[in-house]
């Protein structure tokens, strides 16, 4: 089959068989589908002092608020 996974996997040829994997930033049943890891939410103060944290897909940005550089 093309990917025998599910959507954010990887699949992985093994003998006689595969495996399925998240890929990086993902989380989930790799079979079924993986769903983007909201680092903003799981993460514990990722950006730095005064920074916003923006989820990304995948990933996340750490942006400065008006009047910060």
């Amino acid at each position: 089959r093309t990917n025998p996974c599910g959507e954010n996997s990887v699949c992985k040829d093994t003998v006689g068989s595969f495996v399925c994997t998240c890929k990086e930033d993902f989380t989930g049943d790799p079979y079924k589908a993986c769903t983007d890891i909201d680092e903003c939410a799981t993460l514990e103060k990722p950006c730095g002092e005064h920074a916003i944290c923006e989820n990304a897909v995948p990933g996340y940005n750490c942006l400065c608020p008006q009047g910060y550089q």
